[in-house]
Parts: structure tokens; sequence; C-alpha cells
């Protein structure tokens, strides 16, 4: 008894699993949109370990500007002195 309400259950579940219907296409955009998360997570997750990797050889970015300032000639400074302008 108990053996034919297992086997009727076995036949159920793989009529249902022939005739299972497709996803709603929400239920598929759910699914892409949460493996794209999981392949950025993973990609910022890369990133991190590289800037880390850059920054322990050195390699890294400090934040200092590569351009630098116009030195002054002596010839603009005494120009700049006589017309008074020394604010800058």
């Amino acid at each position: 008894m108990v053996e034919e309400t297992q086997e009727n259950a076995v036949q159920k579940e793989e009529k249902t699993e022939e005739v299972a219907p497709e996803k709603p296409e929400f239920e598929q955009k759910l699914e892409e949109m949460r493996a794209e998360n999981l392949r950025m997570e993973q990609n910022i997750q890369q990133l991190k370990e590289l800037k880390a990797f850059d920054a322990l050889s050195g390699k890294a970015d400090a934040g200092q500007s590569s351009e630098k300032p116009q030195e002054e000639t002596p010839e603009e400074y005494a120009k700049r002195a006589l017309q008074g302008d020394m604010n800058k």
C-alpha cells in the first residue's frame, strides 16, 4: 500500500516535470539580473585585489599631480614686483 502511493507520487512528479510550463518572463529576467549581479560582484572583487597588488608593489597613484608648476624667471619676477602685482 505504501509502495503504491510512493509509485503514484513518483509518477505524478514525472508528469509534472514533463508538462511543466515555461517560467514567466519576469522570473527569467530576475535570474538574468541575479547572474549579472554575481558577475559584477566578482569583477569588483578582482579589481580590488588588483588595486591592492598595485598598492603593495608601489605602482599605485597616490593623487600626485604630474604637472610641474611653471617656474618664474628672475626677469618675470622683477617685472611683476615693479607693477605691484605680488599676490600671484
